[in-house]
C-alpha cells in the first residue's frame, strides 16, 4: 500500500473528523461499515423473528391472552352494578416478558510493523471485515436458538410466574419415540415427514397466526430428504431444498443453520435424556422477538504496553426472548442413521 503525500491542508491529512492522519480514514470506514453491516444485515434466523431495538437496558414486552365474548340482554347496561343487572366490563389478561442483552466483544491486535497488513484488513471490502461480520452473525443465531427453548420469566398484573416449552405427552415437543407417531417404525427416531405433519397440526390446533418457519440443522436436513415418501411424492416441491436453496415446505419456510449443534435428547416425554440428537423447530413469526443494541462500539486505540500495537475493539449486544408458546414446536430427532 502506497503512502499518499499530503500536506497540513490538504486531504488526506486536512484536520478535522477524520484527524490530520490518513490512516483515520480507513477507521472511520471500517467503523461505520461495521455498524451499519451489523444493524443491517440479517443472519440466517433473525428475519424470522419479530426485531426491536434495545438500549442496554432491559426491555418489557406485553403480551395480550386470548379473551372470550358475551352477550348483552335488550335494555342491559355495562357499568359496577351487577345486582341491577349491569352487565361486567372485562379486562384483557396481559403478560410482560422481559429481553435482556447480554454483550459479546471481540479485541484483535495489530503490530505496527505490520502497519500495511493491517491497513488492508480494516479497509471495508477485505476478508478481514467479512470474516467478523461472520462472527456476528453467528451469534445473533446462537442467541435465538438458545432463547427457542428457554424458560421465560412472566411479569405483570395477570400472569406471572414462568413459561417453559410446552413438553409432556401432549405439548409442543415431538419426542423420539413419540406416541402421536401413527407408525411404530418411527420410534429409530428419524427426522421424516411425519414429525413435520404434528408440528404442523399443532400449530394449527394452538391457533398460531403469521408466516410459518422452520429452523434446523444441515444434517436434519440431509436425513429429511433421504425419506422416500418426500422424494417420490414431493420430489418436485423439494428440489429447491435438495439444491440448497431456501424455500418452503409443508407451508413452512425452511432455515437452515450449522448453529444448531447435538444434545441429550429424550426417548418420549416420561424418559431420561438417553440418546444424542437434535432439534428442529417449527414456528410463526409471532413466537419471538429478537432484539440487538442500538449501538454497535469500534474503538481503535494504541497500546502503548504493547508495542504501540493499535487495538481494534468490536462489542455489541443481542438477545432473544419467546413471545407464545403455543406458537413453537420443537422436533426431536437423531442423526445416526443418515450418517
Amino acid at each position: 500500500m502506497a503512502y499518499p503525500a499530503y500536506s497540513a491542508t490538504a486531504f488526506p491529512g486536512t484536520a478535522g473528523a477524520t484527524g490530520n492522519d490518513y490512516r483515520n480514514l480507513f477507521k472511520k470506514a471500517y467503523s461505520d461499515l461495521i455498524r451499519t453491516k451489523v444493524q443491517v444485515e440479517e443472519s440466517v434466523l433473525q428475519g424470522t423473528c419479530d426485531q426491536e431495538m434495545l438500549h442496554g437496558d432491559p426491555l418489557y414486552l406485553d403480551s395480550y391472552k386470548s379473551v372470550t365474548l358475551t352477550t348483552r340482554a335488550i335494555n342491559q347496561s355495562y357499568g359496577a352494578y351487577t345486582t341491577g343487572g349491569d352487565k361486567l366490563y372485562k379486562s384483557t389478561p396481559t403478560e410482560r416478558r422481559l429481553i435482556r442483552p447480554s454483550f459479546y466483544e471481540y479485541a484483535e491486535l495489530f503490530d505496527p510493523r505490520h502497519e500495511k497488513a493491517w491497513m488492508r484488513a480494516v479497509a471495508p471490502d477485505s476478508s478481514y471485515t467479512r470474516n467478523l461480520m461472520a462472527a456476528f452473525n453467528r451469534q445473533k443465531d446462537d442467541t435465538i436458538i438458545a432463547a427457542f427453548d428457554a424458560t421465560v420469566t412472566l411479569e405483570g398484573e395477570n400472569v406471572t410466574g414462568t413459561a417453559p416449552i410446552i413438553t409432556g405427552s401432549g405439548g409442543n415437543t415431538v419426542w423420539r419415540a413419540d406416541p402421536r407417531l401413527l407408525d411404530t417404525a418411527n420410534a429409530s427416531g428419524k427426522f421424516d415427514l411425519a414429525r413435520i405433519l404434528i408440528a404442523s397440526r399443532l400449530l394449527q390446533q394452538n391457533g398460531a397466526q403469521g408466516r410459518r418457519y422452520a429452523a434446523c440443522s444441515p444434517a436434519s436436513l440431509e436425513q429429511l430428504l433421504s425419506d422416500t415418501t418426500i422424494t417420490s411424492a414431493d420430489y418436485n416441491a423439494v428440489r429447491m431444498l435438495m439444491s440448497g436453496e431456501i424455500d418452503t415446505f409443508m407451508g413452512f419456510k425452511w432455515n437452515v443453520t450449522p448453529r444448531y449443534v447435538t444434545g441429550a435428547k429424550k426417548l418420549n416425554s416420561g424418559s431420561a435424556t438417553n440418546v444424542t440428537g437434535y432439534d428442529c423447530h417449527f414456528y410463526t413469526d409471532a413466537a419471538m422477538v429478537f432484539g440487538m443494541v442500538n449501538d454497535v462500539r469500534i474503538k481503535f486505540s494504541e497500546i502503548p504496553q504493547r508495542g504501540h500495537a493499535l487495538q481494534a475493539y468490536h462489542e455489541f449486544g443481542v438477545g432473544a426472548v419467546r413471545m407464545d408458546e403455543n406458537a413453537i414446536v420443537r422436533v426431536q430427532h437423531v442423526i445416526s442413521e443418515a450418517t
